[in-house]
């Protein structure tokens, strides 16, 4: 920090985080831009491996972030009130880990602060990525009337105040609200400390409206900032709904129990705390309904699993250690490399290979990342990539689809923006059940081959035959797996002609191996296994390699119970996508980069297993 920027910083912000994920660090990062920043005091009630040592890294390059780590999961309100004590600055912002903050919006909610001087505390516009106000931004004081006409709309239908007025407009001549979220509130150290800070006994949800109506109480006002906007996630944390849920519902039967004693008639607090627990149950049921268990979850890795095979990427640096590579497969000079989705066979096996190739790599993720560290790992948001490229400020060279091929041409022009000059991306070697899916997919190729010529990106297009290996892709592992539960496997009809499994190693090794080679710019390559089965050979195969006692037992009809779900699905995708009445060749690709394919299942259980 410069000297001018020591002499205008004058606030000390307070993140509490747990389990937060990389949001967490696009937050410190937005904060740490702002120039009124004095220290940021980052409350840390256990974050995953990944994101401490990220936070580490960024501690080490700027001193204002200050961790405090070591007391556990203490919750929201008591890691304000820990961050409140160390503050050493005129101003306190409390912040939370889900949101982002834009150029100098510090100082403006202070200008603000000081123009209103009836205001104790003050709070933002907190938007969504669409620019839209988000839920529990602006509030009514939350009683019971209210509450309820939100839970069920009452105010749509009935002149029923509500809790939340985010769709109501704001009133430019009245800045003032009743109470604003706990996401963002800035204030003068001084009033925190007078108000008493946060109630310790709110363990999460509703601590900042008990702490919005402390401060009516004492006679101050709220001051609602609509001209800046900070980016706001929602839910950071790697945390259950259900947990959410009690969290709540603990909180509101708090707050009415300290703040509502004598409000209503003799016996009220104990039907309205009643009544919150019976919401609380019925939401939990709803998730249950909703996240009913089937088959698909007994195929499904865990993330322990799979961060468990990343970190097999320490054996490849072992082995490579002493041995001198070829100039062309020498990656960092095509570093950063994105991986468009990590959590199917093919990107897991990528990414493991880059990391042992120890070179800047970014993963996109869709619901959360793998707790995996390492220093040149980062992990991105995939819904909105331009953004989370923005605000790490990251440039990318190189990119590897191995998500749905038809998500990448909308994120291109963002990619080239950034840096991009080599595209490598997996397709299907044919579909010819699926008329509408072949579209989409011949449409996708189209576009890719289309934007990559007209934005010069050197691109390749690789057609993997049937994937296997690491025990979680739905073919080959869901018969196996579903062969060793049941003991028959219901087979449809129409899975005819024969397929040629390739495991998913093998593709990495393909896409890593040309990123260098010249020869296979704007080529297409087909990537099979060497061996061709029909489908009832390659059952008994994975029988045969499995150990499995009992004969592989197909019925073409059975009823519908055995022939649905997961079963249902292997053979759709048998029958529709992966095979053929006449074999292909991966001649180009043994020409051009001396491709191979290993055989069939040749580490036994630990292809279907993994």
């Amino acid at each position: 920090m410069s000297n001018t920027a020591k002499k205008i910083a004058n606030t000390s912000v307070v993140m509490p985080s747990f389990q937060s994920g990389p949001i967490l660090l696009y937050a410190i990062k937005s904060v740490l831009d702002q120039d009124s920043v004095l220290e940021l005091i980052l409350i840390d009630n256990g974050n995953c491996e990944y994101t401490r040592g990220k936070i580490a890294q960024i501690a080490k390059k700027d001193e204002r972030l200050v961790i405090v780590s070591g007391q556990g999961n203490i919750g929201f309100s008591r890691a304000c009130n820990i961050g409140a004590r160390r503050a050493k600055g005129e101003y306190l912002l409390n912040i939370t880990p889900d949101c982002t903050l834009p150029q100098n919006a510090i100082n403006k909610a202070i200008r603000e602060l000081k123009k209103h001087p009836k205001a104790w505390v003050a709070g933002v516009k907190l938007i969504n990525k669409n620019g839209r106000e988000q839920e529990g931004n602006r509030r009514n004081l939350l009683n019971f009337t209210n509450m309820i006409s939100q839970w069920f709309s009452l105010y749509k239908y009935f002149s029923i105040p509500c809790v939340e007025l985010h769709k109501f407009p704001v009133l430019k001549e009245y800045p003032y609200v009743p109470a604003i979220s706990g996401a963002f509130m800035l204030m003068k150290r001084s009033v925190y400390d007078e108000v008493g800070g946060m109630d310790k006994d709110f363990f999460l949800q509703t601590a900042d409206m008990d702490f919005c109506l402390r401060i009516h109480e004492m006679g101050g006002k709220i001051l609602f900032v609509n001209d800046v906007n900070v980016r706001y996630y929602g839910k950071s944390s790697d945390v259950s709904g259900f947990f959410l849920d009690k969290c709540k519902a603990q909180g509101l039967v708090k707050y009415f129990n300290k703040n509502f004693k004598g409000a209503y008639f003799p016996g009220s607090l104990l039907l309205i705390n009643l009544f919150i627990y019976l919401r609380m149950f019925s939401n939990i049921l709803r998730r249950i309904i909703k996240s009913a268990p089937n088959i698909e979850n007994y195929i499904n890795k865990n993330d322990a699993k799979l961060k468990d095979f990343l970190l097999t990427y320490k054996q490849f640096e072992d082995k490579t250690k002493n041995k001198k590579r070829d100039d062309k497969y020498i990656l960092s000079s095509q570093s950063p490399v994105l991986i468009t989705d990590v959590r199917n066979p093919v990107g897991l096996c990528i990414l493991r290979r880059l990391l042992a190739a120890n070179i800047n790599i970014v993963a996109l993720y869709k619901d959360k990342p793998i707790d995996i560290y390492h220093p040149k790992l980062t992990w991105l948001k995939e819904n909105d990539p331009g953004f989370e490229l923005e605000m790490h400020n990251e440039k990318i060279k190189s990119a590897i689809i191995t998500s749905n091929l038809w998500d990448a041409p909308p994120n291109l022009d963002i990619l080239v923006k950034n840096g991009l000059k080599r595209l490598i991306s997996f397709s299907y070697i044919e579909n010819t059940g699926d008329k509408e899916l072949a579209k989409k997919i011949l449409l996708a190729e189209k576009d890719i081959a289309r934007i990559c010529l007209k934005k010069a990106i050197k691109y390749t297009m690789l057609k993997p035959s049937l994937i296997y290996g690491l025990g979680m892709e739905d073919i080959v592992s869901g018969i196996y797996k579903y062969i060793k539960l049941f003991g028959i496997l219901p087979k449809n009809p129409k899975t005819k002609g024969v397929c040629q499994p390739v495991h998913a190693d093998d593709l990495s090794i393909a896409a890593i191996k040309i990123i260098n080679i010249n020869e296979t710019h704007g080529k297409t390559y087909n990537l099979c296994g060497e061996e061709v089965f029909t489908y009832y050979e390659m059952i008994c195969k994975i029988v045969e390699k499995a150990g499995l006692k009992q004969k592989p037992k197909i019925f073409r009809f059975l009823p519908f119970i055995f022939n649905s779900g997961e079963i249902s699905k292997v053979n759709r995708n048998i029958s529709k996508k992966r095979t053929s009445g006449y074999r292909y060749d991966n001649n180009a690709a043994i020409k051009d980069f001396d491709y191979s394919a290993r055989p069939f299942l040749s580490d036994g259980i630990g292809d279907l297993e993994g």
